[in-house]
């Protein structure tokens, strides 16, 4: 069965109220990337995983993390038809959980923007927590556990979401120490995480 129609089927055992959890099968994240900051912009650093986010909250109130997606479908296109298996980014949809006394952000959907062809990935930079919730953490220590979910629309008009995966940030007051000049900000005012401009403040730099 052709990809777009197995999407057909699954959309509508869905609406029939049958669960199908092939529903989001095709879009997935598949990698978790720290934040490369260079004198013009912010990149994910394809070059290495990252475990876990470090924020220090007396800095910043941001943090951001470079994310792939893949779109597994297989390119539908044919002599007599373009694909409909091209996959559009549009939201990315945040839970938080706080531990150890840390206060929890309230959720929030943030608008994205990406486009994955059929068989393909996309690295993007994206807000784990913005400055306007980061701003409950301020002086504050624990664990933070975000659930991330990204949403989208094929080229057909269908939609698709990926499942859910968990990034731990470990929040912290004063572990951070700035090690290089500040430059491009990522779109925040203020990010308080290890990202190649600060570093922890037990090391040299």
């Amino acid at each position: 069965m052709r990809p777009s129609l197995v999407r057909g089927v699954a959309l509508l055992a869905l609406a029939a109220g049958v669960s199908c959890a092939s529903a989001t099968g095709p879009m997935v994240i598949t990698g978790f990337y720290p934040l490369k900051v260079t004198t013009t912009a912010c990149t994910a650093d394809t070059s290495a995983q990252v475990g876990e986010g470090l924020l220090d909250s007396s800095q910043g109130t941001g943090y951001m993390v470079g994310v792939e997606l893949t779109n597994q479908l297989a390119d539908n296109a044919t002599a007599y038809q373009t694909t409909t298996d091209m996959a559009y980014v549009d939201s990315e949809v945040l839970q938080f959980h706080g531990n150890n006394g840390l206060p929890t952000p309230p959720a929030e959907t943030v608008a994205v923007s990406g486009v994955i062809p059929p068989s393909s990935k996309l690295d993007m930079v994206v807000s784990l927590l913005t400055s306007a919730n980061g701003t409950s953490l301020q002086e504050s220590e624990g664990s933070l556990l975000v659930d991330v979910m990204f949403k989208g629309h094929y080229e057909d008009g269908s939609l698709w979401s990926t499942a859910s995966e968990t990034f731990p940030v470990q929040v912290c007051a004063g572990c951070l120490k700035l090690c290089a000049s500040p430059t491009a900000t990522c779109g925040l005012d203020s990010l308080g995480q290890a990202d190649g401009r600060t570093c922890p403040s037990s090391t040299g730099g």
